[in-house]
């Protein structure tokens, strides 16, 4: 049924298009033919730009792939398709709202040449010279990529530093002396070989002074016995916590990881935030946590923002750290050691726990009453 509509749609237009165009050609009045001339000229015009941005678009998807059209809504899997199909998806994808412009477009000059056999424009150098200028612009995505791909970009860096597999993607940092530019690439599940990542993008972080002294110095320390190279290569799995904040604050283009001062804790506090915004996308989903210091009297809120097939947008990012009164900190005290300590009832069968870690130990907590108590406490911290 659906073909059948399209195509009485498709038939429609082009017979309105050849009876517009009969409408303004034939007979002897100037008025209309000025009118045709000016359709051509516009559709002359319209043209190679339609033509530009299709060709750039399905360029790109055939060179960097395109995600299928329901990508992320059936299951796992490679949701990425290169070559013709990610050519064709990538401007269905993308700029679907051209083709029509392109359809009306052609239309009404095939019909107007095929009727009436008249040259729309007697230059031919003209006509060369579109077809040349329109085919160069098309093909930036392709000079783009081969740049990328054997970084004949600027390579007058101090250092560089490749993090591998960091939440799901690779992020290749080029420091120089005054600035600090992050490229990112989206590691994907391949079901063929070969198959490159995805590029991304890239950004220049610009913090304060404070915050690039702080980066710099880092880089300095991790490159000080580096004298044969300025290129490391280091993995998630090998980095400190602090080490962790720095790369964070870089990639995620945020100085607030940088503010991290004191990771020490008595208690954390993981929520049941990231259960209560599980998404059914592939898990996207907000966590999170509070680590607090008793002794000090100080709370720590972190969020962590997972997307569905992509990757943590941002982790263990710090909302805030305070002080917090006596009282407030007695209460709490006296909570958390209650609840690590009592049997937990799941009284009315939660699947959704707030985890309470302490000492190298771990207390999921499933009753009602003391996550009420929990919850009631936090948000009088949040709001202080």
């Amino acid at each position: 049924m659906f073909l059948i509509v399209s195509l009485i749609v498709i038939f429609s237009i082009i017979f309105g298009i050849y009876k517009t165009c009969v409408y303004l050609n034939d007979g002897n009045n100037n008025k209309k033919k000025k009118i045709n001339n000016v359709i051509l000229k516009i559709c002359l015009v319209i043209l190679p730009i339609v033509l530009i941005i299709l060709l750039y678009t399905g360029i790109d998807g055939y060179l960097n792939g395109s995600e299928t059209l329901f990508c992320g809504s059936v299951g796992f899997g490679d949701c990425y398709d290169y070559g013709i199909s990610g050519f064709f998806l990538n401007i269905i994808k993308n700029i679907y709202w051209i083709l029509p412009t392109t359809f009306i477009t052609l239309s009404y000059i095939i019909i107007y040449k095929v009727k009436y056999k008249k040259n729309i424009i007697n230059n031919k150098l003209l006509y060369f010279s579109i077809i040349i200028i329109t085919t160069l612009i098309s093909f930036i995505p392709f000079y783009k990529t081969i740049i990328n791909k054997y970084n004949f970009q600027n390579t007058d860096y101090k250092y560089q530093l490749i993090v591998k597999n960091f939440d799901y993607y690779n992020y290749y940092i080029s420091i120089y002396e005054e600035k600090i530019n992050v490229k990112k690439e989206e590691q994907i599940i391949c079901n063929e070989s070969p198959c490159n990542p995805i590029y991304l993008g890239e950004h220049e972080i610009k913090f304060n002074k404070e915050s690039m002294d702080k980066i710099y110095n880092y880089m300095d320390t991790l490159f000080e016995n580096k004298k044969d190279t300025n290129t490391i290569i280091i993995s998630d799995n090998n980095l400190t916590e602090n080490e962790k904040h720095i790369i964070r604050a870089i990639i995620y283009n945020d100085d607030s990881y940088l503010q991290i001062k004191n990771t020490s804790y008595d208690y954390k506090i993981t929520t049941d935030s990231r259960y209560l915004t599980l998404q059914n996308d592939g898990g996207t989903n907000l966590n999170v946590y509070y680590q607090i210091n008793l002794n000090e009297n100080k709370i720590s809120k972190y969020q962590d923002y997972y997307v569905g097939f992509k990757g943590y947008e941002y982790k263990d990012k710090l909302i805030y750290e305070k002080y917090i009164d006596n009282y407030t900190n007695n209460q709490l005290k006296f909570l958390l050691e209650s609840l690590v300590t009592k049997e937990d009832i799941n009284d009315k069968n939660n699947y959704s726990p707030y985890v309470i870690e302490f000492n190298n130990e771990e207390k999921k907590i499933y009753n009602s009453e003391s996550i009420k108590s929990l919850e009631n406490i936090l948000i009088v911290i949040d709001k202080q």
